[in-house]
């Protein structure tokens, strides 16, 4: 389902959510490398990403922001 957009500022936040970053930008963004990115996803441990077919897929970046904040989160109650 899409939502409704109101106002500019949902129409900016709409778009954020919906952006999408490249493998490069996803490891700069969480300091990890390209191996440890997809053993991530394999174990189901990190977001998958969208496929456009043949080899090129990139992420959602609000998922990945996402999952950022739950290891913050998770060190924070240790």
């Amino acid at each position: 389902m899409v939502p409704q957009i109101h106002s500019p500022q949902q129409a900016n936040q709409a778009a954020d959510d919906l952006r999408l970053i490249r493998l490069n930008q996803v490891m700069a963004k969480i300091g990890m490398g390209r191996s440890w990115v997809y053993a991530k996803v394999a174990e189901g441990a990190f977001p998958q990403p969208v496929n456009f077919g043949g080899r090129a897929v990139a992420w959602l970046e609000s998922e990945v922001d996402a999952w950022i904040l739950e290891q913050v989160a998770s060190r924070k109650a240790s």
